[in-house]
């Protein structure tokens, strides 16, 4: 490769290659194939994995329906959770269990993880992923908090360099991995109503405030976060002959709610709770579409 072994004419051509031509470029192919070639990466990160379950799930809600995307999602993140996860979902690999070097997770990808286990429980409409997701919760806040605050360490154990917990709050190649923990949370907390993900989440955001307020641009994670947090997240629980319609609301609404099954109401109502107020029980998808424009 080193730029001695590519063909190259600078004032171009518009004619096809002649024979002569032809010949050139099969010897430098040969040649080009007796030499080393490129290593190719085939590790498989939990976090960017994670990330693309979570746009794989956001785009099958807001799409009619879609069996393969459906399929794919399930698959995927089936695999993320029998290759990274390590009992039963209390422990975490940053890479694939059959990779060969057993890294544990760092907080970007169980974040994402949880992100991703939030939208695919909406998605495939399976209670198994909120169930999923609390063990996930409860073992990010076993590994990576710190004792100065509730924000999160970047590694389960100390830097065998520095002996430190490094903690990054701004946004790199992916989102701050604080900010999404603290998105985990609040998605968990309002779907699942325990109120001490929420209040996780709260205290993580109050703690970047004066950061994010001076310095926006590299904290887009946690103003969405703030968002959120100004404007308490809808939940719409349905009962199962209601889901359809739910799914119709989501790609409706101006704020699409999070998704819940609900066995409590009647099978063809849906119910919107927005922070501690719920409306009653109704089937009517315009009344509920008029209170989350509200």
């Amino acid at each position: 490769f080193e730029r001695r072994l590519i063909l190259w004419n600078p004032k171009g051509r518009q004619d096809a290659p002649d024979q002569a031509d032809l010949a050139w470029m099969n010897l430098l192919w040969q040649k080009r194939e007796q030499r080393p070639r490129p290593a190719t990466d085939h590790k498989i990160l939990l976090g960017w994995n994670a990330l693309m379950a979570r746009g794989m799930a956001l785009w099958a809600l807001s799409t009619e329906t879609n069996d393969k995307l459906l399929e794919q999602l399930n698959n995927c993140m089936e695999a993320l959770w029998q290759h990274h996860a390590q009992n039963e979902g209390t422990q975490w690999w940053r890479l694939g269990k059959d990779h060969g070097r057993a890294i544990p997770a760092f907080l970007e990808d169980v974040a994402a993880m949880g992100l991703a286990m939030t939208a695919t429980a909406q998605a495939l409409n399976k209670p198994l992923w909120w169930q999923r997701a609390q063990i996930l919760a409860q073992s990010i806040i076993d590994t990576f908090s710190m004792p100065e605050g509730p924000l999160l360490s970047d590694l389960s154990e100390p830097d065998p360099i520095t002996g430190s917990r490094p903690l990054e709050t701004g946004d790199n190649v992916i989102p701050s991995a604080n900010s999404m923990a603290a998105r985990f949370f609040l998605e968990l907390g309002h779907a699942c109503g325990q109120t001490q993900w929420i209040e996780r989440a709260e205290a993580m955001a109050q703690t970047m405030h004066e950061r994010v307020k001076t310095d926006p641009f590299w904290h887009s994670g946690w103003v969405l976060l703030f968002e959120h947090l100004a404007r308490p997240l809808p939940v719409l629980k349905y009962a199962t002959q209601a889901r359809a319609k739910a799914m119709e609301i989501w790609r409706e609404a101006p704020r699409s709610p999070l998704l819940v099954p609900e066995n409590s109401i009647e099978p063809d109502q849906m119910m919107l709770c927005i922070g501690t107020q719920c409306l009653m029980a109704e089937t009517e998808k315009a009344r509920i579409l008029e209170a989350l424009s509200e």
